[in-house]
């Protein structure tokens, strides 16, 4: 892949479109306490949809998004079964597991395996400062919070 900044600093919108699916399997690889930080901070409660709707934003199953030809069969495969988990554990009579006091539940800690197997198909072992380290890896142009 070439430079992902143009000359005009701004950075290729595929390259932004995998930073933010990357940012968003972090969030879900978070242990639990920082994942309810993470919601009360930005004012999202206890309703833990937040962290599955960034991944939402970035991979729907079955689309073929522009940016995907960045990603290996591999990758999407990965995270086609993380997306497979959370929308088990968003079946019916299962709403109770979307409130951030379920973030220790089996369903949950199987969410955060999946996840992290799914950062380690991009080159990344999980650890609790990876997404800081992402994000300060970055170009300059692409800012997100920390």
């Amino acid at each position: 892949m070439s430079n992902p900044e143009s000359e005009s600093n701004q950075i290729d919108p595929d390259v932004g479109a995998l930073y933010q699916l990357q940012d968003a399997l972090c969030h879900l690889a978070e242990e639990a306490d920082a994942q309810r930080n993470y919601l009360l901070r930005y004012g999202y409660g206890d309703c833990l949809d937040e962290l599955a709707l960034q991944l939402g934003a970035w991979y729907e199953p079955g689309e073929k998004w522009e940016f995907h030809k960045l990603l290996t069969i591999e990758q999407l495969g990965a995270v086609g079964t993380l997306d497979v988990q959370l929308a088990q554990i968003s079946e019916a009579g299962l709403s109770h597991l979307w409130w951030s006091e379920t973030l220790n539940e089996p369903a949950w800690m199987e969410v955060r395996l999946l996840d992290r197997e799914a950062l380690h198909t991009f080159g990344f072992e999980w650890h609790p400062g990876l997404r800081r380290e992402l994000m300060e890896r970055r170009p300059s142009s692409w800012c997100h919070d920390l």
